[in-house]
């Protein structure tokens, strides 16, 4: 036995306790989701976006969000206002907030987008002490495996991440297609912004990034729980071009608007035409339109969560059991519904 291991995690776990989780956990939805209400406040504006915002990019951490006609001679760039994330059950508690700077609005067709930079953040879903002990752990993580001409996330961008998944986000499959070619990976960063418009972020420095933008269609796949391996095995396609179909491990069926494939044993199937693509940072921001949306089965949707919810949600009555990856990279800990 590794006695300096033990007591490592000995004293992790006295230090963390139970929000000693993943930073990503999995938990199984329907949509849309309603466990956490997003809303959108300042300049006298108060609005719902739950289902009308996205994150654009991860560093800067930025936001974007669809706006209503009525607004737009309300909300002036470089005013702030404030996210905030409340949870629908219980006693209603404000989870997290995060402060933005409005950066700049953006016409599309007759449509409105505000982009939005997180300036300030606050997390109230574990203990004071508990995130002081979590952030001096992340930083030490940081300083210990840093990487030279490695991109460094600074602390507020990752306190933005961890409340922006309070609100539990769907993980799709995407997949593109050039004739006999194509490539199917994951994404989480994603979100309706109205009138038929939609929005997700690439990692600007992966392959896939480049390959949608060149492509300029896709189709979106949310998958059930069941999937999440198959899913997450997936990843290494952020970094391929395209690639002989016929590599992917599961079946593929033919969309009935933009000719693309999707996963046999996708859930809701949405068919996009990219309209623009704006270099943010770390993310490329994707403004698309939905050219079809399509069910292809019934079912809860695989969903990510941050961990600091998790622990909150555990206290709440959820239960967490130990799953084994049948990769045999180990066991994972999983959110699931009680």
């Amino acid at each position: 036995m590794d006695v300096k291991r033990e007591i490592s995690r000995t004293l992790r776990k006295l230090i963390l306790g139970g929000t000693d989780l993943p930073q990503a956990c999995d938990i199984s939805l329907d949509h849309p989701q309603i466990e956490i209400s997003v809303r959108l406040l300042g300049m006298g504006l108060t609005r719902d976006v739950t289902n009308s915002h996205s994150v654009a990019c991860a560093v800067p951490f930025m936001f974007c969000i669809g706006l209503e006609r009525s607004e737009i001679n309300e909300l002036v760039t470089g005013r702030y206002f404030t996210l905030e994330f409340r949870e629908n059950r219980g006693r209603g508690n404000v989870l997290g907030i995060i402060k933005l700077k409005l950066q700049a609005i953006l016409p599309v067709e007759c449509h409105w987008i505000g982009l939005f930079r997180a300036v300030k953040c606050q997390n109230y879903c574990i203990p004071k002490y508990r995130l002081h002990a979590h952030r001096l752990l992340l930083r030490y993580n940081q300083c210990k495996g840093r990487r030279a001409g490695e991109l460094q996330v600074s602390t507020l961008d990752a306190q933005c991440n961890a409340v922006t998944f309070i609100c539990p986000r769907p993980v799709v499959l995407v997949c593109v297609v050039d004739g006999p070619r194509g490539n199917v990976f994951p994404m989480n960063l994603l979100g309706d912004l109205g009138g038929n418009y939609f929005a997700f972020a690439l990692n600007s420095e992966r392959q896939a990034a480049s390959l949608v933008e060149r492509l300029g269609r896709l189709t979106l796949s949310t998958v059930p729980l069941s999937k999440s391996l198959i899913v997450r095995e997936l990843g290494k396609n952020h970094y391929l071009d395209l690639i002989p179909l016929e590599e992917v491990p599961f079946a593929l069926q033919q969309s009935g608007g933009l000719d693309i494939p999707f996963p046999e044993f996708a859930i809701r199937i949405r068919e996009l035409q990219v309209l623009e693509v704006l270099p943010l940072g770390s993310h490329n921001f994707f403004l698309a339109k939905t050219v079809r949306e399509t069910i292809n089965m019934s079912g809860q949707e695989f969903h990510m969560i941050h961990g600091f919810y998790a622990a909150h949600r555990n206290l709440s009555g959820t239960k967490r059991e130990l799953i084994t990856d049948d990769s045999g990279s180990g066991a994972k800990e999983r959110v699931t519904d009680s």
